[in-house]
């Protein structure tokens, strides 16, 4: 018992403030302010994503040849339109994925779609699976065209690669 806490007086303690300081360069990510956000799918879950971009100072971009006139009222007016998904994808500073799964939309995100993309751009996929096709991303990250590619749908393929950021799927929660 003594002893214990007369040795624990004499080590040094450690700062928690400036231990915490140091830590946090770990979770530094880009800012978010002034950049484009292209969102592909104006659904419900697109159109919100959209609006609250907007709402962190975010220039939004939005493309879904499907749009639904209700999805369509529920966008705030500064959301611009793009006419093609190469518009989009040429334009955008981090690009979202809001669509179902399907045969038209299976790998969306393809080699032509990423050879028109914006350098640098950061892709997040938290719809489906399949809408990005693996091999045309892994070339796309080796040629920095994608900086980061976060994903709540991984499988084997992508684990492991660098620049990609896998998650446990929680949009339902």
């Amino acid at each position: 018992g003594v002893e214990w806490v007369l040795e624990q007086a004499h080590t040094p303690k450690v700062d928690v403030v400036e231990a915490v300081e140091k830590g946090k360069s770990a979770f530094v990510g880009p800012e978010v302010y002034k950049k484009t956000l292209g969102v592909i799918g104006l659904g419900a879950i697109g159109a919100m994503v959209a609006n609250d971009a907007l709402s962190l100072g975010m220039d939004v971009i939005g493309y879904d040849p499907f749009i639904t006139i209700e999805a369509a009222w529920s966008l705030k007016k500064e959301v611009r339109r793009a006419v093609s998904l190469e518009q989009l994808v040429a334009q955008s500073d981090i690009i979202t994925i809001h669509v179902p799964l399907s045969d038209k939309t299976r790998d969306t995100i393809n080699e032509e779609v990423l050879a028109k993309t914006k350098k640098g751009a950061i892709l997040l996929n938290f719809a489906r699976g399949g809408l990005v096709n693996n091999e045309a991303l892994k070339d796309a990250l080796k040629k920095g065209i994608i900086s980061k590619y976060v994903v709540d749908f991984p499988d084997e393929e992508v684990i492991g690669i660098e620049g990609i950021i896998a998650v446990p799927h929680l949009g339902a929660s």
